[in-house]
């Protein structure tokens, strides 16, 4: 039979001069990486710092534009010229990190075996742009503090909500990527292939648009009657006071009480210092065993910048 070929719609078909500056350059294609209900994902977070812009959702393009307001260092408008402001109302801080973004079964666990992997084999990942609002940020930071480097370990991610994103994160014990040599050369090449991406992080994350093309393209140029915010699709929805994790609890020691009285040591002192401090050195020819895992690891983590 035939095939029948389609007319095309003259509504979806656009010329353009060639001198014509609505043309925008591509800020590069990325994967993203999105939690999907009832799947246990399994990601690491390659980045040491995340991008972050300051974006509104806007419904009719089902897409976030950056804002063009600039914003102090806390974080707060210093200019009033982004007609988004005025429309859509105050914007949201979105960030950008770069993961691994493992192939698991449905508990989040590898495909390839460990005996497999061991062998050479390598556990097939992506690297995926991670969109996260300042809330899994904050869930973030509190597991830095107590891992201090998040590349060292994964982390099973479970989805309760797949438009909005409401995940929770489980650290695992350690990185999958670090197991093996080919594994680590494997996520290392592929995270340096990404330097567009990561480049580009922030046009990623958000739409960019001029004032002028605000008003003109997005009708941007009135406040919405109804004054209400709209849902947010790709944010985190927690509603959990996340920021309750990361109260600062190392305040000031104080030291007053445990100043010592320079007073003379006797001779069976001197001796029992000098026992320790043969004790201590023999602790640290100990620890010389560990160099190599140590110096290995840096270097993995190095490759990754």
């Amino acid at each position: 039979m035939a095939k029948v070929k389609a007319k095309v719609n003259a509504s979806k078909v656009r010329k353009f001069d060639l001198d014509d500056e609505s043309v925008k350059e591509s800020s590069g294609q990325a994967t993203f990486f999105r939690g999907k209900k009832g799947l246990t994902h399994r990601i690491c977070v390659l980045d040491k710092s995340s991008t972050a812009v300051m974006a509104h959702w806007h419904q009719g393009t089902t897409s976030y534009v950056m804002c063009i307001n600039e914003y102090d260092e806390n974080g707060r408008a210093v200019s009033d010229e982004c007609p988004a402001c005025r429309s859509l109302g105050a914007p949201r801080q979105k960030h950008g990190l770069l993961v691994v973004w493992y192939e698991t079964d449905k508990r989040g666990e590898p495909i390839v075996s460990l005996k497999k992997r061991q062998k050479g084999s390598v556990n097939p990942f992506e690297i995926a742009v991670w969109s996260i609002g300042d809330d899994k940020f904050c869930n973030l930071r509190a597991f830095k503090r107590e891992h201090e480097d998040l590349r060292t370990i994964d982390f099973k991610v479970e989805c309760q909500d797949d438009q909005f994103q409401r995940l929770t994160l489980i650290p695992c014990k350690e990185a999958l990527w670090m197991g093996t040599k080919a594994q680590k050369q494997a996520v290392s090449l592929a995270y340096r292939e990404e330097n567009a991406a990561r480049q580009n992080l922030e046009r990623l994350l958000a739409r960019e648009y001029t004032e002028e093309e605000m008003i003109e393209e997005l009708g941007l140029d009135e406040v919405e009657e109804d004054g209400e915010e709209p849902e947010l699709p790709d944010l985190d929805g927690d509603d959990e006071d996340d920021d309750a994790d990361d109260d600062d609890d190392d305040e000031g020691d104080d030291d007053s009480d445990e100043e010592s009285e320079e007073t003379g040591k006797t001779e069976a002192e001197e001796e029992d210092d000098e026992e320790e401090e043969e004790e201590e050195d023999d602790d640290d020819d100990e620890d010389d065993d560990d160099d190599d895992d140590a110096s290995d690891l840096d270097k993995a983590l190095d490759e990754l910048g």
